[in-house]
């Protein structure tokens, strides 16, 4: 009886979904429902908390983009010194097979082609796989936590949202040049909650090398962002958002190793997006994702490992954004 019940539910919101001016309403209320049902102790927390969250400099004008088009930019954010020494270790651990091998990592194993990635080569793995990222970041990778995860750019996440929600995660991934499926293709990361994503430079992006796009205005679950009709895959084709969007307002993610994208990721993007696959220039490109949701992943509460001396040495702010998120592990 439930699969049927959810097998029921997921059938009359995809006839919904063909009606922009309901489903509109719709993905407006589930958001709502995610922040203060699931969210509403941390709500009341960030409250108290706002003297601690009080926002400095320039983070105020990139909220206020951030609200009204759903990204905004921070190029060459971070000095190139900190990001190389990220990259390499990076590098090390995915040539090394250290690889994250949860579900949600491997398009392969989501469309179950594969039932997982344990047992392949990095050599074997960039012949398919869309992306892999680096197994347990923090605890292989311990600079990230006071280089990368600065209290600024969690000031900037953290008001967004309104609170710290109940989901925070961080990933290091690269992406191959390979045809452009899965996420590049325009899509929505979810509409049944809310989240904000930063994304982290580790490789220099231009026009050939795997940039992000996003279509300015999309995030807000508005009747015109919901007219795109999806494929049976969930994606969008561009031509499908080019008939509401034109193509000169779609925003391309392209700078220097050290820059920065906040985003709002239930706004429509893709990315990496590879030009031209079989071009010879063609690279991998590297990157940082920090997010925050405010619903749980399929497989419930995800813990990230830390060092236990990296996590003494947290802000006032980490810990408030990372509280819960953390398993400390001593090495």
């Amino acid at each position: 009886m439930p699969g049927t019940t959810s097998h029921w539910l997921r059938k009359t919101k995809g006839q919904l979904r063909r009606n922009p001016h309901v489903y509109s309403r719709i993905a407006q209320s589930e958001a709502k429902v995610s922040k203060y049902a699931g969210n509403f102790g941390r709500v009341l927390a960030f409250r108290r908390q706002r003297r601690l969250f009080a926002l400095e400099g320039d983070e105020a004008q990139h909220l206020k983009k951030l609200r009204r088009d759903g990204f905004t930019l921070l190029p060459n954010y971070f000095d190139t010194d900190v990001i190389d020494t990220i990259r390499d270790q990076a590098d090390r651990l995915l040539r090394d097979a250290q690889i994250d091998l949860s579900p949600e990592m491997s398009y392969s194993v989501v469309a179950k082609r594969l039932t997982s990635l344990e047992g392949f080569t990095y050599r074997e793995l960039q012949k398919f796989e869309h992306h892999i990222g680096v197994r347990d970041p923090l605890l292989n990778i311990p600079e990230i936590v006071p280089s990368i995860l600065t209290d600024s750019l969690l000031r900037i996440t953290t008001h967004y949202l309104g609170y710290a929600p109940i989901r925070a995660d961080l990933q290091v991934k690269r992406g191959f040049p390979l045809p452009n499926v899965e996420s590049s293709l325009f899509h929505k990361d979810t509409h049944e909650g809310q989240l904000i994503k930063f994304f982290v430079l580790l490789s220099d992006v231009d026009e050939d090398h795997g940039p992000l796009l996003f279509v300015p205005g999309t995030h807000h679950h508005s009747v015109t962002a919901w007219k795109p009709q999806t494929g049976r895959d969930g994606r969008y084709s561009d031509e499908e958002i080019e008939r509401f969007f034109p193509k000169e307002t779609w925003v391309r993610f392209l700078g220097r190793r050290g820059s920065v994208l906040i985003a709002d990721t239930n706004g429509i993007h893709k990315g990496p997006w590879w030009t031209d696959p079989e071009n010879p220039r063609g690279r991998h490109r590297d990157l940082l994702q920090f997010r925050q949701s405010s619903l749980l992943g399929p497989a419930g509460p995800q813990k990230m490992k830390i060092r236990r001396d990296t996590a003494k040495r947290m802000t006032p702010i980490q810990r408030v954004v990372l509280r819960n998120q953390l398993t400390r592990v001593s090495t």
